[in-house]
């Protein structure tokens, strides 16, 4: 994954995701910094990531350790009960809830 300066095209950032594609992006903030929220198609994983240095933010989560991998498709950044969350939509798959922070 790569981000680039809007104004300058100028690249800002190279994340690897492991190797992996990305399926879904979300962007929000975690206290007040610039976050990035990744899930990976083929190894179906969640990874949070500091939008400013491109370090992961915790492990990530693995949801492809189930019998039927769920591979996001939709991510969303939001707030639930003063915490910071992730939520991942995927065909077949009820909603899912990851607390970060």
């Amino acid at each position: 994954m790569r981000t680039w300066d809007a104004a300058t095209g100028e690249p800002l950032l190279r994340i690897s995701c492991d190797g992996f594609d990305v399926s879904a992006l979300a962007v929000g903030d975690l206290s007040g910094r610039p976050i990035l929220a990744t899930a990976t198609t083929r190894y179906a994983r969640l990874q949070v990531w500091d939008a400013i240095t491109g370090e992961q933010i915790g492990k990530g989560l693995d949801v492809g350790r189930r019998v039927n991998p769920m591979t996001a498709t939709s991510l969303r950044i939001t707030r639930w009960r003063d915490k910071t969350v992730v939520l991942a939509a995927a065909k077949g798959w009820p909603p899912f809830l990851w607390i970060i922070g």
